[in-house]
C-alpha cells in the first residue's frame, strides 16, 4: 500500500489511534509475519503507540486490541498503519467500555 497517509508504527504519533493496513517483514526474518499475526497484529485491527524508549534503538510500546506489547523498532517497522480520522472514530464498531446496554 503506497498511500501518502500510510506509515509504520515507528512513525506513528504517540496516542494516535491507527488501523493496521499491512504487515511486511524483512527478507532475513520472514517468520515475523506469522508471529505478529498470532499476537494480534491483524489488518483492520486498531493499534496505538503508547510510548517509546528514549534510546534510539529502544522499544516501542503499542496497544493492539486488549493487549500491550513492547516491540523492537525493527518489528514495529513491519506494521504499516493509517491514522484514524475523527469521522471514522465516530463510526467505530468497538463496543462501549462502560455502561449497560438495553
Amino acid at each position: 500500500m503506497n498511500s501518502t497517509n500510510t506509515l509504520n508504527l515507528n512513525q506513528a504519533a504517540i496516542a494516535r489511534e491507527c488501523v493496521i493496513t499491512q504487515l511486511v517483514a524483512p527478507s532475513d526474518a520472514p517468520d515475523w509475519l506469522p508471529w505478529l499475526t498470532e499476537i494480534g497484529f491483524i489488518v483492520g485491527e486498531h493499534v496505538s503507540v503508547k510510548r517509546r524508549s528514549i534510546l534510539r534503538k529502544g522499544a516501542v510500546v503499542v496497544r493492539v486490541g486488549q493487549s500491550t506489547f513492547a516491540l523492537h523498532p525493527e518489528e514495529a517497522a513491519c506494521v504499516l498503519v493509517r491514522p484514524v480520522s475523527n469521522h471514522q472514530e465516530s463510526h467505530s464498531t468497538h463496543l462501549p467500555t462502560s455502561g449497560v446496554q438495553a
